[in-house]
């Protein structure tokens, strides 16, 4: 199987539809393999090494991008050992996952390497989140502006913790905290505010008594919907395509909490599948730190790269996901219950919503109608009016031969309030 079949075959289940694992364990670690070498040359067109990565402080650094594509190396490489590991553990006999609502031993072994991946892949997404926001500021001071702020914030939080509980009003960071706010005013003069997506607001930074810790960054949130508008339909894909479905469910896996979330959606089979989501990620993070260095790809990122652009399964899997081809008068079922799909709605990501009519009842007594998006809803029968050609559906296989039979032996105008009335009582006799 081709490289680009292989990707297509992880895109097509990305979020779950089959059982099974997108790929045998031995094609999850070529992959992880293939994410060591491509971090090894990212590091190397960084033209940095070891040594002035790690003993040369950022701000000394002429080229400040390419100190932040050698940590982006770092982390494509941390995903591939992470992936080697997973899927070695995960290629030995599956443990039995009917057992985790009844055996705590069983689910916390599940959960404990759920909330492992989910912290991963959460520190994965926001990368790539930043690289795609970086695309609209690809130039060398923005990446200084960006170092100089996370130097900042880091003294200000020591200087305020340092404040509030040992009441030591530490003179030495705020000499430091001065002269990085210097710094960052000086840079302030080549750079277009409006421009700056990591900052909370878009207007220069406060005079230095007015620095508070984790008021100077843009929210993860803001910096998603920034990432959303200007991603492709994969990298939307492999994101969650919304803060709640990816960084934000990934995010509670990495706090305490007394309700039991994840043993619901804990099963051997998605473990295996967080695998390919982390090398997919590390490669499309790849594809986006390589953009930024503006020199050709060569070699295995090179042909990384054109394989991703193969991979067509991403626009099938986005549109099944984000505008599934329900319309008004399509008669569903959501979550169970009879509806009927009387509007859609458009976000501004271009994901469409279905508004519904319940034809009996919902599950929340006095709700007549509803808007859900697509994955809540399962189609019954499309829509059909007086000049439908039921002869067409019947052979497309949207209503079926007893259907088909009941509605030409009646008057068109009746046909949709009897394929509610159908509907209905399937549901009541079910």
């Amino acid at each position: 199987m081709s490289v680009s079949k292989k990707i297509q075959k992880i895109a097509s289940n990305i979020w779950g539809r089959s059982k099974k694992p997108s790929l045998r364990s031995e094609q999850q670690r070529e992959f992880a393999g293939l994410l060591l070498r491509c971090g090894d040359a990212l590091k190397k067109a960084s033209r940095l090494n070891e040594d002035s990565y790690l003993k040369v402080p950022p701000l000394n650094h002429d080229n400040p991008r390419n100190f932040f594509l050698y940590a982006v190396s770092d982390e494509i490489q941390k995903a591939a050992i992470s992936a080697f590991k997973w899927s070695e553990l995960l290629s030995t006999e599956p443990l039995d996952t009917k057992k985790i609502e009844t055996d705590a031993v069983t689910r916390n072994i599940c959960e404990h390497l759920l909330e492992e991946q989910n912290s991963r892949i959460r520190r994965l997404s926001e990368l790539l989140v930043d690289l795609i926001c970086f695309s609209t500021t690809n130039k060398q001071e923005y990446f200084r502006y960006y170092l100089l702020l996370y130097e900042l914030d880091h003294h200000v939080s020591i200087a305020s913790d340092l404040r509030e509980y040992w009441a030591a009003n530490c003179y030495n960071f705020h000499h430091s905290i001065q002269l990085f706010h210097d710094e960052i005013r000086n840079v302030e003069k080549d750079i277009n505010l409006k421009e700056v997506w990591f900052l909370r607001s878009a207007r220069a930074i406060p005079d230095v008594h007015e620095l508070r810790p984790g008021t100077i960054f843009a929210s993860a949130s803001k910096r998603i919907k920034l990432a959303l508008l200007n991603a492709s339909k994969g990298e939307r894909i492999i994101l969650g395509l919304s803060y709640s479905l990816g960084y934000g469910r990934e995010s509670r896996d990495i706090h305490f909490t007394p309700i039991p979330t994840n043993w619901w959606r804990v099963e051997w089979s998605a473990l295996e599948r967080n695998v390919d989501r982390s090398i997919l990620l590390g490669m499309n993070i790849i594809k986006r730190a390589w953009s930024l260095m503006e020199i050709a790809p060569e070699g295995e990122i090179e042909r990384l790269l054109n394989n991703l652009e193969q991979a067509t399964e991403w626009e099938t899997e986005y549109h099944r996901i984000t505008n599934p081809e329900f319309q008004a008068g399509d008669l569903v079922l959501v979550d169970g219950y009879p509806a009927e799909v009387i509007a859609v709605e458009k976000s501004r990501y271009g994901y469409q919503s279905f508004k519904v009519k319940y034809l009996a009842k919902s599950h929340i007594p006095g709700i007549e109608s509803d808007t859900f998006p697509g994955r809540y809803i399962q189609l019954v029968f499309k829509s059909v009016n007086p000049d439908t050609d039921i002869a067409e559906l019947f052979n497309k296989g949207h209503i079926p031969q007893d259907i088909y039979d009941l509605l030409i032996r009646m008057p068109p105008d009746e046909w949709k309030d009897e394929m509610r009335k159908v509907v209905v009582d399937r549901w009541k006799h079910k």
